[in-house]
């Protein structure tokens, strides 16, 4: 993903008082409810960013399903193209994280979000090739 893009979402970030990283993957599981469908080498790129954060796979299925789903799913309906604001992205998510916090312990994280939104293929993929990414790294987490 482009650097200049990653940078000024670290900089929101640290604007709101997110972590950077966990907004990066905000914005780049938001990119899945836009009104454009991915080619397979977005679907890549988009996982190959994840699958370079520190996050788990079943923290990212965390990320996705309660924290930028519930803020991005109205995009159904209103159909934005060109991307989500940071500054209104992160409050949001943020928001949400505060009220589903992750806990290893909590339900099957290890399993794809379930949901009815359009992105959930979208989503399935991308966890599919994050596991494939790490694995071929030797990190299966």
């Amino acid at each position: 993903m482009e650097n200049g893009w990653k940078d000024s979402i670290c900089k929101a970030a640290q604007k709101h008082g997110a972590d950077p990283e966990r907004a990066w993957v905000w914005d780049l599981f938001s990119s899945l409810f836009l009104d454009t469908e991915q080619t397979n080498e977005e679907v890549k790129d988009i996982a190959r960013s994840l699958a370079e954060t520190r996050f788990t796979i079943p923290e990212l299925v965390h990320i996705y399903d309660k924290e930028v789903n519930p803020v991005c799913v109205w995009n159904m309906f209103m159909w934005e193209w060109a991307g989500f604001d940071p500054d209104w992205l992160i409050p949001r998510c943020m928001k949400e994280q505060s009220a589903h916090p992750y806990s290893a312990s909590t339900k099957r994280h290890h399993e794809p979000p379930f949901n009815l939104s359009f992105a959930y293929w979208d989503a399935c993929e991308l966890v599919e090739e994050i596991k494939k990414l790490r694995q071929a790294r030797g990190s299966l987490s």
